[in-house]
């Protein structure tokens, strides 16, 4: 199966593709700091992780995953966009 999504001009593309352009976004943006954060709880685990531009301070991208034991697993992609 394989996962679908749309772009900001409305365009669908191949997930991991999407991802791989971030990331590539991201490493081309210069320097940059990564934050990572774990919670623990009953229900499960939330696994977050953000990226922070040191040139301007902003945030370029930020995941999450989270574990739910029986209940099931997720993660969810933020990717941030900016206008010069």
């Amino acid at each position: 199966m394989e996962t679908v999504a749309k772009t900001q001009g409305g365009a669908s593309q191949n997930s991991c593709g999407v991802v791989h352009a971030a990331y590539n976004k991201t490493f081309s943006a210069g320097a940059m700091s990564v934050y990572s954060d774990v919670m623990k709880s009953k229900p499960g685990t939330a696994d977050g992780k953000v990226w922070i531009s040191k040139a301007r301070g902003l945030i370029l991208q930020q995941d999450v995953e989270v574990d739910m034991g029986a209940k099931g697993k997720g993660k969810q992609t933020m990717l941030f966009s900016y206008k010069k």
